[in-house]
């Protein structure tokens, strides 16, 4: 059986097609404006006839663009109702760490737009995650200490870059989740 990986979150967007834990076909788009018109075309190309036996389709929930993420969760949703499909929601940065960081903690720092950052902050390899949404100019007081960071921003220097993982994502979908209610992770409250 097959399983699908979308994430649309953030400046990257991402489709996978999984045998197991195996990545079959894989697409990176540049996420934002006219992503949508674009995400159809490429989904049939990297999903195919395999769109019809599927046996979960993971979706990243954020934290991320508002609208970005409702794409994928949309799409996602529909395509599991059609296809009577299991819907698995996971964390959007899960995707986009470097495969480089095996185990032990890390944190993403994200834009979460609107003068906001968005904090997650978990563990390798069970991804446990915690996402804080706060002020930008509260930075220093959110930042970790003594575990890898990954961010597209401009600080701090030693940060890790996003880069696609649709490997780790796909050997945690091949557990046992159940995604229950696609909870979108920018819809918190500010600290």
């Amino acid at each position: 059986m097959y399983g699908l990986i979308m994430d649309t979150s953030g400046p990257l967007a991402l489709l996978a097609l999984t045998s197991g834990t195996e990545v079959v076909a894989t697409s990176t788009l540049e996420g934002g404006r006219g992503l949508s018109g674009r995400l159809f075309a490429e989904l049939e190309r990297v999903a195919g006839p395999q769109i019809k036996n599927l046996s979960y389709i993971a979706v990243g929930t954020g934290p991320g663009s508002f609208a970005g993420t409702r794409t994928a969760v949309t799409i996602a949703k529909t395509l599991g109702f059609a296809t009577s499909t299991r819907l698995i929601g996971f964390p959007s940065p899960m995707a986009f760490l470097p495969a480089s960081i095996k185990e032990g903690p890390f944190a993403v720092l994200l834009d979460a737009k609107m003068g906001q950052l968005a904090l997650l902050r978990g563990e390798l390899p069970s991804f446990e995650t915690t996402t804080t949404i706060f002020k930008a100019e509260a930075v220093d007081d959110h930042l970790p200490k003594n575990c890898p960071l990954i961010t597209d921003l401009e600080l701090p220097k030693d940060a890790f870059r996003p880069e696609a993982n649709p490997e780790r994502v796909a050997k945690w979908a091949a557990g046992s989740h159940d995604a229950g209610a696609l909870n979108i992770a920018y819809l918190q409250s500010i600290d």
